[in-house]
């Protein structure tokens, strides 16, 4: 059973691996295009709500597109993120009380 568990940590650390790069690639497409149109906002506002962001909208209006699907990336990436690490700290928890 431990050793199926240690295989089941290694293939998460693997898949954290590919999805960093995988966002890491999509994120820095779109970011490309707004630092192309000059798109200008602040690392804070990648977790505001979209009710809050109507502003920002409102000075880039070509670009709402572009931000929205930065946005939704970032979110995404880090969601998975913390739930691939909290998973991984759960099954090394199991495998240390299971020894």
């Amino acid at each position: 059973m431990s050793s199926i568990l240690i295989y089941f940590i290694a293939g998460l650390f693997v898949a954290l691996l590919f999805l960093n790069l995988f966002f890491r690639i999509r994120v820095i497409k779109v970011y490309k295009k707004l630092i192309q149109k000059k798109v200008e906002f602040n690392s804070i506002d990648i977790f505001r709500s979209e009710d809050k962001m109507k502003e920002i909208y409102q000075l880039y209006p070509d670009s709402v597109k572009d931000i929205q699907a930065f946005m939704y990336n970032i979110r995404l990436s880090v969601g998975m993120a913390i739930g691939i690490v909290l998973l991984i700290t759960l099954l090394g928890v199991v495998l240390h009380y299971q020894q």
